[in-house]
């Protein structure tokens, strides 16, 4: 089971992803193929930066424990080592659904990720 960054917490890009298509069909409707062109191209760049992102910081649950990948960080946490799950959530991550999850571990370490998506979900399946 994978949790990854909300789509919510990149609306900006979301936003100009949606600008920069409704300018490619305007141009398109208007026979100007090479702006068409050029807009497309630029919405699938957008969007595949966008995809990247979501997926840079993600918690992964398998039958070991809870896997916790931020950018180039990795770490491999023991579900019998996990202290204690801490949830925050201000009022309009409550609304979407996502939230910021800190992982107490027993050696005093504690790990944080922002911006989780189904962040009740994660929550109760790791205080079992």
């Amino acid at each position: 089971m994978k949790f990854h960054i909300s789509r919510w917490h990149f609306w900006w890009g979301y936003t100009v992803l949606s600008f920069l298509l409704i300018a490619g069909m305007w141009f398109n409707d208007s026979a100007r193929d090479v702006q068409a062109r050029v807009f497309f191209i630029l919405a699938a760049l957008v969007f595949i930066a966008l995809e990247l992102a979501v997926r840079t910081d993600q918690i992964s649950l398998d039958k070991s424990g809870v896997i916790v990948k931020k950018k180039s960080a990795r770490w491999s946490i023991n579900y019998a080592s996990i202290k204690s799950v801490e949830v925050a959530q201000t009022s309009a991550q409550k609304v979407f659904g996502c939230g910021n999850a800190t992982l107490h571990i027993k050696e005093g370490e504690a790990v944080s990720v922002r911006n989780i998506e189904h962040i009740a979900k994660l929550k109760k399946v790791l205080e079992q």
